[in-house]
């Protein structure tokens, strides 16, 4: 997934480095993402691939299984538009993945709205609904275990 990230910008737009995107094919360790990670941190560059690195770090860190590969290579492809929103993963480790999916579809569909009135209602009681169920789980409101299915029932209600 990092190979791909720095050969293939997710914006499209652009190379984080030329040296990295061409040394980036031959890596064969884990050790090659963190050396270039390190790399970037000494250019004047945002390094965005830091951002994506620390905050798929921060969700996976406290979770029983791991972020899937297609999970982990979407979140960091759509991180540029909805990293701000992942700190909702983060906090809540029994979340799955199809629940993380189900919410970047959401919130996907939800950018795609072409009547700006619109999408900033769908916007906001995206934010609101996911917010109240961020809270009641960090209280324990939401029973031990009942978290990815209450997340995944209001979004699937926010998807109609």
């Amino acid at each position: 997934m990092w190979r791909t990230l720095f050969i293939e910008h997710p914006s499209g737009s652009g190379k984080y480095d030329s040296k990295l995107t061409k040394a980036a094919s031959g890596w064969k360790e884990p050790d090659d993402v963190i050396e270039a990670l390190f790399g970037l941190c000494r250019k004047s560059v945002e390094n965005e691939p830091l951002k994506i690195f620390m905050a798929l770090s921060d969700i996976d860190r406290h979770k029983k299984t791991p972020l899937d590969a297609q999970t982990a290579d979407r979140l960091a492809r759509e991180h540029r538009q909805f990293g701000a929103q992942y700190a909702l993963f983060a906090e809540a480790p029994d979340i799955s993945n199809a629940a993380i999916n189900q919410f970047l579809d959401v919130a996907t569909a939800t950018s795609k709205i072409g009547d700006q009135g619109l999408r900033a209602d769908a916007a906001g009681v995206l934010q609101a609904l996911t917010g109240l169920w961020q809270i009641f789980e960090r209280q324990g409101s939401i029973a031990p275990g009942e978290a990815d299915r209450a997340l995944a029932t209001i979004l699937a209600i926010l998807r109609r």
